[in-house]
């Protein structure tokens, strides 16, 4: 729309951080201001309100990989090496990562066990108090369910290409290895989406918003 010889339009800031007059020219906008104008122009992506637990929520949450890592290390157990089948690199590899995987799972099922022990025993008015004060704990029984499982991804990979060395099956193992990275891949980015909407990356996102907010 024209200007209609208004002296006191409001001049555009566009995304990039450019102040536009009336008259056409641009010029940079103050830093404050194309900041504030960049984030007024895309959706809050990624910004949830999360909750405290209550002691359910709670003991859900330390519990939820609980059956999970009980049948994950049972068929760890299961496979597990008992004689080396031979010295190869390889095989030493996967029998060094199968156990620490089975670890990693049964390590998961005794901190969930611990930690619903401690929380079903804690009085009403102090589980939000010890779930701020225990927040890195908390997440223990998932990390180590989440690195023995992806352990255990990395087995079979490892299994697969072992099994079809030797043969005229460069191909296959070739597939076989893709695939697993991909599997690999698609667990990462949903790891990164979920950890930047989580409350540790969105503070994490406005501390660095304000910071190229500040005038240099």
């Amino acid at each position: 729309m024209p200007n209609n010889g208004n002296k006191h339009a409001h001049p555009l800031v566009d995304t990039d951080g450019m102040t536009t007059d009336a008259g056409g020219s641009a010029t940079p906008a103050p830093p404050e201001k194309a900041a504030v104008e960049r984030k007024a122009s895309f959706p809050e992506l990624g910004r949830y309100k999360f909750k405290e637990f209550d002691r359910d929520a709670l003991k859900l949450f330390v519990s939820a990989t609980a059956p999970l890592a009980a049948f994950t290390a049972g068929g760890l157990f299961v496979k597990l090496d008992r004689t080396m089948p031979d010295y190869r690199n390889i095989s030493i590899a996967i029998t060094v990562i199968h156990t620490l995987a089975l670890h990693l799972e049964i390590c998961s099922m005794l901190t969930s066990a611990m930690l619903v022990h401690t929380i079903v025993r804690l009085c009403d008015s102090e589980v939000v108090r010890w779930q701020r004060n225990h927040r890195v704990l908390i997440q223990l029984p998932m990390l180590k369910f989440a690195s023995g499982a992806i352990l255990y991804m990395l087995t079979v990979a490892l299994t697969a290409w072992r099994t079809m060395m030797g043969h005229d099956l460069a191909p296959e193992r070739s597939f076989v290895l893709a695939f697993g990275c991909s599997s690999f891949a698609a667990i990462v980015v949903t790891f990164l989406i979920l950890y930047c909407e989580s409350p540790t990356g969105q503070s994490l996102r406005t501390n660095s918003e304000r910071h190229l907010a500040e005038p240099k």
